[in-house]
């Protein structure tokens, strides 16, 4: 299963459609695709940081306004995350949720 999260920014700051993502229900082993909207930005090398993984999310994949990481959704815990962006001259944070089952 794939869940799929657009981020824009406008006015020098990150948004995204589901600023709390909840995959209960979802299923193990959910594809949790981030993609910037807003032209001209694009993710960091880091640019989806989960500080708090004990090893629930792996195999991260950036690929400029694309990032993917595979979560195992099998914990129920909540996560908050770092969003790291950057046009080439400004880079933005935003630190949005992801909710497992």
């Amino acid at each position: 299963m794939a869940e799929k999260v657009e981020v824009t920014i406008v006015g020098g700051k990150i948004s995204v459609d589901q600023p709390t993502l909840d995959l209960r229900g979802k299923g193990p082993n959910v594809q949790i695709h981030w993609k910037i909207i807003t032209p001209r930005w694009e993710f960091t090398a880091n640019g989806i940081e989960i500080p708090t993984n004990t090893g629930q999310f792996d195999q991260p994949e950036r690929q400029g306004q694309n990032f993917k990481w595979k979560d195992k959704n099998n914990d129920g815990r909540t996560y908050k995350y770092t969003i790291n962006v950057f046009d080439g001259t400004t880079g933005l944070t935003e630190d949005p949720f992801i909710v497992n089952a």
